[in-house]
């Protein structure tokens, strides 16, 4: 019984510092702001997209953009200013 409630104290530990480094470290953009989202196309090339950027879900840590899409990782999805000479382009 200890062991139990001892292993689901660790794991609650875990899991808030786990979502104060990803707050603290996460990239933060406005609602509705053009973004680029490094998605797969239909021949598995990774290519910058065009969307516009809905919210950021903590309990899940996904970034969401307006067409339902959502990514966890910060480096798949930049900010569209400054950054639009790669719109169309594929990741090398």
């Amino acid at each position: 019984m200890r062991i139990v409630v001892f292993i689901v104290i660790i794991e609650k530990l875990i899991t808030m510092l786990n979502k104060t480094k990803d707050t603290k470290t996460r990239k933060y953009f406005e609602p509705f702001e053009k973004v680029l989202v490094n998605i797969f196309d239909e021949d598995m090339n990774s290519v910058w997209t065009g969307n516009i950027y809905s919210h950021y879900d903590e309990h899940t840590n996904r970034h969401y953009m307006i067409d339902g899409s959502w990514t966890t990782e910060d480096s798949l999805i930049i900010p569209y200013k400054g950054n639009e000479d790669l719109l169309g382009t594929i990741v090398e």
